[in-house]
């Protein structure tokens, strides 16, 4: 595994298992396949938490495996205000579509909540897929997983009111709960801190 800034190249090994292991379709030669290819053509990189991954408005050119900690997607609007599209925390697949896909610049941001080890995917390794089954397979996994969480994401912002919202997180995030600050949940959930304070209140009390 290419390494810049890790020490250990097998860090993080478990956690792309994991991630390989999650890919339907793959029989274990294209398992053993895939993971011979991002581990050697694939850089392992440390981030410190508050290390800005992708920038709106930007081409970064790859995707991300978060091996560990913890990563934040969101917005900032005009007013100044951030409002946080999803949390990925280890092992998970991190990235943005629309730039792999219609070649657009991301219009939300990516930064590290906690110390993060990810695995940096160049997209002309997922170009490899015309050749190599296991790589299209795996490009399909990604697309089909960012794809997912986003169709449930719109749901429940179009859907749901902010109660629902928060115990769907309590759910969800569950590991998470308590590793992520009061502030960014409310900008999660898309309400103030003190809306937030007065929700969890409100739910102590029916309890």
């Amino acid at each position: 595994m290419n390494s810049t800034q890790a020490d250990n190249p097998e860090i993080g090994l478990e956690a792309l298992n994991k991630i390989i292991r999650s890919v339907p379709r793959l029989s274990s030669a294209e398992r053993d396949e895939l993971r011979d290819i991002l581990l050697s053509k694939c850089t392992v990189i440390h981030k410190p938490a508050g290390s800005i991954l992708i920038e709106a408005n930007q081409i970064t050119g790859c995707f991300y495996i978060c091996l560990e900690g913890l990563l934040r997607n969101f917005y900032i609007l005009e007013n100044g205000k951030t409002f946080n599209k999803s949390f990925v925390a280890a092992p998970s697949i991190a990235g943005a579509l629309s730039e792999y896909v219609a070649g657009e610049a991301s219009r939300f941001s990516m930064d590290c909540l906690e110390d993060s080890i990810l695995l940096k995917i160049q997209f002309n390794i997922l170009q490899m897929g015309e050749s190599k089954p296991c790589v299209q397979k795996f490009y399909l996994h990604i697309v089909e997983s960012l794809a997912l969480v986003k169709e449930k994401r719109e749901a429940s912002l179009l859907i749901d009111d902010a109660k629902t919202r928060y115990l769907d997180f309590c759910e969800n995030y569950q590991p998470l709960v308590n590793r992520i600050s009061d502030y960014h949940i409310a900008a999660y959930l898309g309400i103030t801190p003190v809306g937030l304070s007065r929700l969890k209140k409100g739910i102590l009390n029916l309890g």
